[in-house]
């Protein structure tokens, strides 16, 4: 990930009714480079949680998509256990909350 350009990006100002508006944090709602930051900010995370599983990689898998992503696998405990935590450091590093997930468990 270019940590230059995505700082850039994040303190590039929007446009509203034709007025320059700074941004104070994050990337405004709907705005249309949310899905590729999300994706440069989620770069590595799929290889990260396959790194635990090298013989039996199937148990879990990543989807990014746009400004979303889900993580599939084989139990409920995998996932709060090991991957979820995983996530949370991985989303900390890049200063994502764990606000910003919305979990999910089927």
């Amino acid at each position: 990930m270019d940590k230059v350009i995505l700082r850039k990006f994040l303190k590039a100002e929007f446009m509203e009714k034709q007025m320059a508006h700074p941004t104070i944090s994050g990337v405004p709602q709907g705005g249309v480079i949310s899905p590729t930051i999300t994706l440069m900010a989620l770069a590595g995370l799929e290889k990260k949680i396959k790194s635990l599983f090298k013989k039996d990689s199937h148990k879990v898998n990543v989807v990014a998509y746009a400004d979303d992503f889900i993580i599939t696998g084989v139990s409920k405990a995998l996932l709060s256990e090991l991957i979820l935590p995983l996530v949370k450091k991985f989303l900390g590093k890049r200063g994502l909350g764990v606000l910003a997930l919305n979990l999910r468990f089927v």
